[in-house]
């Protein structure tokens, strides 16, 4: 690592989850734009409490294929399943047939200071490989035959003309879908710093490259979070 002089700035990028908007979600108490909250202080997650099992698609090529589709649910207060977002590269058959499995599930709704309340759960739907039941995203790889994906390169971010004459510095959270080739899909930013640094944290993760998560030694795409940290360093 280069040595720092004492003008000098630069950013360090890490993969600090794997699952999309848990990790960065504890910042962030307030509703989005749908009155649905995400995982913070006073927010209590969902809980899946009755899976029912996902049926695989008709398609006889897709018989045996090794897939998840990997799901952002809002849970109503009420504990029904509502705005299924879909956040690993879409496979419409396979994301169908999840969606289905997750409307037919039954949840606990979260809460918010100990009251039911409409909140985000991440959910994952396997097919091909275990049972085909729905789990909560965050106890992913806890199942032994998961692996989660590994950084096989990560390209330092560099600070934006603007954000080091406003000697601003901060946390950038991009979330992204790591694919069955090991590449980041579809990158957004979640939790931004503004002057510019977004733009710089997007142009690093898209160049990030990743060996694939897996089940049974088999590649699938799944959701991660990406921590892009830039600090100012002075003497």
């Amino acid at each position: 690592m280069q040595s720092l002089g004492k003008d000098r700035m630069k950013a360090l990028a890490t993969v600090t989850a794997f699952f999309a908007l848990v990790a960065g979600a504890a910042i962030c108490q307030q509703p989005d734009k749908f009155g649905v909250y995400t995982r913070g202080e006073g927010i209590t997650p969902p809980e899946l409490v009755q899976a029912v099992a996902a049926v695989s698609p008709l398609d006889k090529d897709l018989q045996g294929v090794v897939h998840i589709s990997a799901l952002r649910v809002a849970i109503g207060a009420d504990g029904a399943p509502s705005r299924i977002e879909v956040e690993s590269v879409p496979n419409q058959p396979f994301d169908d047939a999840a969606i289905a499995a997750v409307k037919a599930s039954k949840f606990e709704p979260g809460k918010r200071y100990g009251q039911p309340a409409p909140v985000y759960l991440s959910v994952w739907v396997p097919f091909g490989a275990m049972d085909q039941m729905p789990f909560a995203g965050d106890t992913a790889y806890r199942r032994r035959r998961m692996t989660p994906p590994r950084v096989l390169n990560n390209i330092n971010a560099e600070f934006s003309d603007e954000a080091r004459r406003k000697k601003i510095d901060g946390i950038v959270l991009v979330s992204a879908t790591v694919s069955e080739q090991g590449l980041p899909v579809n990158p957004r930013v979640v939790q931004g710093v503004g002057y510019g640094l977004d733009e710089k944290a997007l142009e690093s993760v898209r160049q990030y490259r990743f060996h694939p998560a897996t089940i049974d030694g088999v590649p699938v795409s799944v959701p991660i979070t990406v921590e892009v940290s830039f600090r100012l360093y002075r003497k």
